[in-house]
């Protein structure tokens, strides 16, 4: 069933074969690559013209539904759309039967210490969100941050 969920509109050889036409895209390491995320680096002054040319060769492709992220400056990943931190959360809740919060539940991942958070998302967070107990800060990395947010929002609910 999950394995369904991300699948929707994800064609990982698809995703790679489009790349492939991109040449200022150099493949990370395989250690940072997964079945619905595929991850390079991309200069920062390369990135506006190759974000939007990928975009929106991605889109003409028609049967693909995917995000793409440009972080730090160097990092360019594509993901199935529902793959990801927040969708996850979301879909975690959904099924856990987390209820009252759902759509309006957001979730911040990392600090700037461990570069998992980009420094705009932590530096909003800080100036709008410290106190709203619907979106949460978790400290801890990747999925274990996933995890804590599902800890304080069930203990919300």
């Amino acid at each position: 069933m999950v394995l369904q969920y991300l699948d929707h509109k994800w064609d990982r050889d698809v995703v790679l074969e489009e790349i492939a036409k991109f040449p200022e895209l150099t493949m990370q390491s395989e250690t940072e690559q997964r079945r619905h995320k595929v991850s390079f680096y991309l200069e920062k002054g390369k990135a506006p013209n190759v974000v939007k040319a990928l975009s929106k060769r991605l889109e003409n492709v028609g049967r693909l539904d995917v995000k793409i992220i440009y972080s730090n400056g160097i990092a360019l990943d594509v993901l199935a759309q529902a793959a990801g931190k927040g969708r996850t959360l979301a879909f975690l809740l959904e099924k856990l039967n987390v209820d009252g919060l759902g759509s309006r539940s957001t979730l911040v991942c990392g600090d700037s210490t461990v570069s998992n958070a980009q420094e705009e998302l932590l530096h909003w967070y800080t100036e709008n969100a410290r106190s709203n107990p619907q979106i949460i800060h978790a400290t801890e990395r990747c999925a274990a941050g996933i995890l804590q947010a599902i800890g304080e929002f069930s203990q919300a609910n």
